[in-house]
């Protein structure tokens, strides 16, 4: 990435000190999203990598969400969400969906390679813990003292597990 190679360069100018080996080591362990940001953003985004994949930047109350190639520096892809702002967001793990949450419980899978919005079927209860499965087929959630596994497609409960209250 370019923060280490920015490392390596800064190294071999400042010659071999301890003050050039702690700088080296802090910079090269630096994830590039740390170190540029796209136009636009700050500390206020959300961001997080997908593995091996891009970086994804959104903001609760801003309509856009921000796909990054980091390394790259550039903006691969801009999401623009309609109606209710964003509560919340998750990618599959081979980073080809994105599923977004808004505050009136609309949730919206996003083909990341084509930027196509698909509205499921159902709302969720924002402020209830939602989780998505790995492969995205799954959504897990929590409340009322039950996890509930429904299908991501259609919002059917495939499973339902209520909790007991731990003896006090």
């Amino acid at each position: 990435t370019l923060a280490r190679r920015l490392a390596v360069a800064a190294a071999s100018l400042a010659g071999d000190t301890p003050d050039t080996h702690h700088a080296l080591l802090t910079l090269s362990s630096q994830l590039e999203q740390d170190i540029w940001r796209p136009p636009g953003t700050d500390g206020t985004w959300n961001n997080y990598p997908v593995a091996d994949g891009p970086y994804v930047y959104w903001k609760n109350a801003h309509p856009k969400i921000l796909i990054v190639d980091a390394d790259a520096r550039r903006v691969l892809r801009t999401l623009t969400v309609q109606g209710a702002p964003l509560s919340g967001t998750g990618m599959t793990q081979d980073g080809r969906r994105l599923l977004t949450l808004q505050r009136d419980g609309t949730l919206t899978f996003w083909d990341m390679a084509t930027g196509t919005p698909q509205r499921l079927p159902f709302r969720h209860q924002v402020g209830v813990g939602l989780w998505l499965s790995p492969d995205g087929t799954k959504l897990i959630r929590s409340a009322n003292g039950a996890v509930t596994v429904l299908e991501s497609a259609t919002g059917r409960e495939l499973s339902r597990v209520r909790g007991r209250a731990a003896p006090g």
